[in-house]
């Protein structure tokens, strides 16, 4: 069971869906044979110098630092860090215009999360890409025309060894607080979001993966038990002590 896997020791909340972290490259650029098996190995690879994207004030970054943190320990995860710093990485606030950088070969590779090379290339999910425009049903028109053309953009993902943490899943959550009056209202909603419809919505319009066995994603996307064997074991709930985490990216100048 997925939802299983993913859900918190505590049980105060659901998953709803799946997420990847990936390293994302210019095929244009890069070869896929010549990245590393781990991300730990990233900094090595000194031809990226100032051509490797990241985004240290976003939210899954941070939670993969964490990751990193609490599974390699605080001096592991703070040399990597300084190792990376050293490639001089440009940072953005966001994935979005880090990937469409990535297309334009402003940089080779970048760390993000699968759904935004998803979107760049297939579309979906237009309301969180940060610099989208208000154009109501013409701009909708532009965009699904201007993402049928972008399936062939040099934007690939690649896959660390199986286990690695550069593969973490990190999943969206729900609860239902035990303070509301509106209990059973909240429960239904939560049951939606776990249903078939709404699974399927993630997968097909979101580029997420559904937590719920059975359903679907488009052929485009890695099927989901392929994707879940990439990912390391790791407790969801270890990802709220954020705060180690945001000192040592201020310690290392990335924040």
């Amino acid at each position: 069971n997925r939802a299983a896997r993913f859900a918190p020791s505590n049980q105060r909340w659901v998953p709803i869906t799946t997420r990847f972290r990936v390293l994302a490259y210019n095929s244009d650029a890069v070869s896929p044979e010549n990245l590393p098996d781990s991300i730990v190995d990233l900094p090595n690879h000194s031809e990226f110098e100032g051509r490797v994207g990241w985004t240290p004030a976003y939210s899954s970054y941070q939670d993969f630092v964490t990751a990193l943190r609490v599974t390699k320990g605080e001096e592991a995860a703070r040399t990597w860090l300084e190792e990376m710093q050293e490639l001089n990485p440009k940072a953005w606030a966001s994935n979005t215009p880090m990937v469409r950088a990535l297309e334009a070969g402003e940089i080779d590779v970048a760390l993000t999360n699968h759904y935004y090379v998803m979107r760049l290339k297939y579309g979906g999910a237009e309301g969180e890409y940060e610099e989208e425009e208000e154009g109501g049903s013409e701009h909708e028109e532009e965009h699904e025309e201007d993402a049928a053309s972008r399936a062939s953009a040099p934007v690939e993902m690649y896959h660390f060894a199986d286990g690695d943490l550069g593969n973490l899943a990190l999943v969206t959550g729900a609860g239902a607080l035990q303070t509301s009056d509106q209990s059973e209202a909240a429960h239904r909603f939560l049951r939606f979001l776990l249903s078939e419809p709404a699974q399927s919505f993630a997968a097909t319009r979101v580029n997420e993966y559904p937590v719920v066995p059975g359903t679907q994603v488009p052929e485009y996307m890695m099927p989901v038990e392929q994707a879940l064997k990439l990912s390391p074991e790791f407790e969801s709930a270890q990802l709220q002590d954020m705060d180690p985490t945001l000192e040592l990216l201020r310690d290392v100048g990335a924040l």
